[in-house]
């Protein structure tokens, strides 16, 4: 919704009426390459200082580097101090997409322990190490009611990341409801299973039944998945992964491979005629869920004839970890206090700089509002 220009008294009513019925909260993220991170622009304390933070969705926490001034000095920007523990150190006021919020957050850095080579901005939308120590952002905006339930939703817009500059918008992430216009007509999102025990989950998982096929063959399966959404390269077992080397073997692809152990890398000539590796998830009712990984997620033009395979064969690894190119063909959620996960297929008519400009010219007006 792009706000247009009007009376003060007007923007305090459509602010109000914003905030109080839920309305949908949206952050476009970038993509850093060279960090193989997850971007999105905020500022945040009465300085209003300008950061870029990480998504961070693998068992993390709400984490500030101070912006240096100089030499061992750090600024604090604005941030007040709420507490005596290393998870709940400040809270400040962050802008972000087109809301604002209260955000308790923990210092990375200090005078006494300053870390020159190493730092982070990030915030987190995943599993957070300790709830006694620190919320995760979606339960802090769940417990300001700035959402109606502490539920995060990503999407991709284009699987090319690597044509992208850190300027360009290549995705979104919609919070405590999704955005419509990104779920494929027809499609609604499935809730996923939950192992009760499991005691230690550090990502945002789902379960199989152990079932997987390529080209209609049955392949080795796991029990459980999650997304790297920092990668598009794939973790996956490696006679996994010789199953269905073979598999394309025996449909005449060529097959190359570069490096060796576990920095081998493989390109087959073609993707013309490959089909998609079908996973059967379980659902939360445990009635089965298929998701399909197209050769568009698990491939990777180099350039004419030369297609990279994007999977990382590990010996006896126990879990596939997807590359977040699936992030492209679905609208993945994740409930922070149930630790569900849920998928529904993604509209593919998306026209991102519309999407994008939408909540960057609402977000501009209400910063520009003061509101």
């Amino acid at each position: 919704m792009i706000i247009q220009k009007n009376t003060f008294a007007l923007l305090i009513i459509s602010a109000s009426l914003f905030f109080s019925t839920h309305a949908l909260l949206e952050i476009p993220v970038k993509f850093d390459i060279k960090e193989n991170s997850i971007l999105f622009n905020t500022t945040y304390g009465t300085d209003n200082c300008r950061i870029e933070a990480k998504a961070d969705f693998f068992y993390c926490n709400n984490e500030i580097d101070f912006i240096r001034t100089g030499l061992r000095k750090l600024q604090t920007c604005g941030a007040v101090r709420v507490g005596t523990t290393r998870k709940s150190d400040f809270e400040a006021n962050f802008q972000m997409g087109n809301f604002d919020a209260r955000v308790v957050f923990s210092q990375y850095n200090t005078i006494e322990n300053l870390n020159l080579t190493f730092f982070t901005q990030s915030l987190c939308f995943g599993k957070v190490t300790n709830d006694q120590e620190q919320l995760s952002l979606v339960k802090q905006l769940h417990q300001e009611g700035l959402i109606s339930q502490p539920r995060v939703y990503i999407t991709f817009f284009n699987r090319y990341l690597q044509s992208f500059t850190l300027n360009d918008i290549i995705g979104q992430i919609n919070l405590g409801e999704p955005n419509p216009e990104f779920i494929k007509k027809g499609s609604n999102f499935v809730k996923m299973y939950v192992d009760p025990d499991q005691k230690y989950v550090y990502d945002c998982q789902f379960y199989s039944n152990g079932e997987s096929t390529y080209f209609g063959q049955k392949i080795s399966g796991y029990k459980q998945y999650s997304i790297n959404f920092d990668q598009a390269i794939s973790s996956i077992d490696l006679d996994t992964f010789e199953q269905m080397l073979a598999i394309l073997n025996e449909r005449g692809y060529k097959i190359t491979v570069s490096g060796i152990g576990i920095f081998k890398e493989y390109f087959i000539n073609t993707i013309e005629g490959l089909e998609p590796i079908k996973i059967t998830l379980l659902t939360e009712d445990m009635s089965p869920y298929i998701l399909t990984i197209n050769a568009s997620v698990y491939t990777q033009k180099i350039e004419e004839g030369v297609h990279k395979l994007m999977f990382k064969a590990i010996r006896d690894n126990r879990s596939y970890q997807i590359g977040n190119q699936i992030l492209t063909s679905y609208y993945f959620a994740y409930d922070a206090n149930t630790q569900n996960t849920f998928f529904a297929e993604r509209a593919q008519d998306l026209n991102p700089y519309q999407v994008d400009q939408k909540a960057e010219n609402f977000s501009q007006y209400l910063r520009s509002k003061k509101i």
